[in-house]
């Protein structure tokens, strides 16, 4: 198996056909994961949804970039696939401070986080969103202001590979969850 960086179109095909949100983050960086020179993965970076990421993370004086994985596929069976690519972009991104989040309401714990050793920072807070006609996330879909849908907690993750940066974080180091995991087919 092989990691590769790529752009935001052969990113977009495996995200589009098996991500399970089925819809595009913001991306500035792409990579995929080849398999017998098949695309069979991709992870995505981009900048957080929140500009209050940041904040939280380092404080109001943070001018410096904070990455966001925001989106994994993996379509092989090959065990250990997913933290191999993650871990191999992680490498290439350099020591970015990144975030992550993995979606209980998904199923979703985090092991590939905890695989590829990034620190847990806890649960957010669930949330309401204004509903949609279509069950999709309002921000992206319009909806009625009058109508709420409920936003299942995520466990977030956040990983610095500089030590000055790991010491200015203000999130916390916390045991990892454990649970069921659910994979998206």
């Amino acid at each position: 198996m092989t990691v590769m960086e790529v752009g935001y179109d052969q990113a977009r095909h495996l995200i589009m056909a098996h991500h399970y949100a089925h819809r595009m983050p913001t991306i500035q960086r792409a990579f995929a994961l080849l398999e017998n020179g098949e695309q069979v993965g991709v992870v995505t970076f981009g900048p957080p949804a929140s500009p209050q990421v940041k904040i939280s993370m380092f404080g109001r004086g943070w001018i410096g970039t904070v990455l966001e994985l925001n989106r994994l596929v993996i379509t092989t069976k090959t065990k250990n696939a997913a933290s191999l690519l993650v871990g191999a972009a992680i490498r290439r991104l350099g020591k970015i401070p990144l975030v992550s989040y993995a979606d209980q309401g998904a199923g979703h714990v985090g092991y590939v986080y905890q695989a590829t050793n990034w620190n847990y920072g806890g649960e957010s807070k669930p949330r309401t969103d204004i509903a949609s006609e279509d069950g999709k996330h309002s921000r992206h879909h319009g909806g009625d202001p009058s109508k709420r849908q409920d936003r299942s907690a995520k466990h977030r993750y956040w990983l610095c590979r500089d030590k000055v940066l790991v010491k200015a974080c203000l999130w916390q180091k916390l045991p990892y969850p454990k649970g069921e995991t659910r994979r998206h087919e």
